[in-house]
């Protein structure tokens, strides 16, 4: 029995969604029909596509006439099941659609959709939005969350009885992508890199500059644009009043390929959250209520990460992750990883993470059952 799918996704930076449903169903009978923005298309390749019936927006159509064309075309087509990969920017349309197609929400920030508790501080957008998303959520069958984390979240708010959750991952593992473990030496230095774009408003820098001066021997990357030069400015001064030019930053956005290379040579990841960060109106705390790319990364690369306490990672990477709270804790975990011979554990750890999350990521069964879920049998 062959099953229609049909996701709607308008924001650009989001191909990664796509692409683990592509994945998702890969070889199995089912039908895929995905509408995107013109920007998400260029994030596609032709092999990602090939088998998908791709409908994308029109140049100068609104997003409100591309959604109310999509959720039409979804109608006449009598999918089996619609699903909004994030409802961002599309949240009016489809909470004023007459959608007909069982219909499937992603969440990505689980505070925003369900309030914790009652804030009387909104503002008028905020209100609205909520307004809207419980529009919307009426006419939700289920909710998808990109990992098993938000999935418990969810479950303890004993939300499961009023919507199936199902897991799909942020981006799908085609295939880990080990780097060889490094120690320090002259000839090769170990790489510690800081992923994703600068954003002072959810994480924190101050550690690993510090780190940097610490160990001067070591290379140190933010491998993410810095939007607002804060961060430049900060390690232009660093490097004025250091001897070591071990720190690298880009002021501008980061190709894939150069993403990739820089994740290449890694030994370590790092990442510094704030405590609680202030999305859409709601306060989400990474690991518990929004999902982190690092997590994405550590499986993709088969490679361990040095995070801040306040991050709860995914339990299948709990042995590839080391946590710190002051600089001195975290200068304690690398010169146990890099000068006491413990990188190695950590590396295994990962690797094996890695290959665990690719085999239940690519099991026939596992993925059968998914389906089995989503159409409610």
């Amino acid at each position: 029995m062959s099953i229609s799918i049909g996701l709607i996704e308008l924001i650009p930076t989001h191909a990664s969604l796509v692409r683990s449903w592509v994945r998702l169903t890969t070889e199995l009978p089912v039908s895929l029909t995905v509408y995107v923005s013109l920007g998400l298309v260029d994030g596609l390749t032709r092999d990602e596509t090939s088998h998908v019936d791709l409908v994308s927006q029109r140049r100068n159509e609104s997003v409100f006439k591309f959604t109310s064309r999509a959720i039409n075309d979804a109608n006449a087509k009598r999918l089996d099941v619609l699903v909004a990969l994030s409802a961002q920017n599309t949240l009016v349309a489809l909470s004023f659609a007459r959608i007909k197609t069982p219909f499937w929400i992603t969440v990505h920030n689980l505070n925003s959709w369900f309030p914790p508790h009652f804030i009387p501080s909104f503002g008028p957008k905020v209100l609205i939005r909520r307004l809207l998303q419980r529009r919307l959520l009426a006419k939700a069958k289920g909710l998808i969350v990109g990992s098993d984390n938000l999935r418990t979240s969810l479950l303890e708010r004993n939300l499961a009885s009023r919507y199936p959750v199902l897991v799909v991952p942020f981006a799908p593992i085609h295939q880990v992508k080990p780097t060889s473990s490094v120690v320090a030496s002259e000839d090769r230095p170990p790489t510690i890199v800081y992923p994703g774009v600068v954003a002072y408003d959810r994480k924190r820098y101050e550690v690993f500059l510090s780190l940097a001066k610490i160990f001067s021997e070591m290379n140190f990357v933010f491998l993410g644009k810095d939007y607002s030069g804060a961060l430049a400015k900060k390690v232009k001064e660093y490097s004025l009043n250091s001897t070591s030019s071990n720190v690298v930053f880009f002021e501008s956005y980061v190709p894939p390929e150069e993403f990739h290379k820089w994740l290449g040579r890694a030994s370590l990841l790092f990442t510094d959250f704030r405590d609680n960060v202030r999305i859409m109106g709601a306060l989400e705390q990474y690991g518990r209520t929004k999902d982190a790319g690092i997590s994405h990364l550590m499986v993709a690369h088969g490679l361990p990460a040095l995070v801040s306490a306040n991050f709860k990672n995914l339990d299948i990477l709990k042995g590839a992750t080391l946590y710190f709270s002051t600089v001195e804790e975290a200068t304690h975990h690398l010169n146990s990883l890099f000068y006491d011979g413990q990188l190695s554990l950590y590396k295994d750890a990962a690797m094996r993470a890695a290959k665990d999350f690719q085999r239940q990521e690519t099991s026939v069964s596992s993925r059968e059952a998914f389906l089995r879920q989503l159409l409610g049998k």
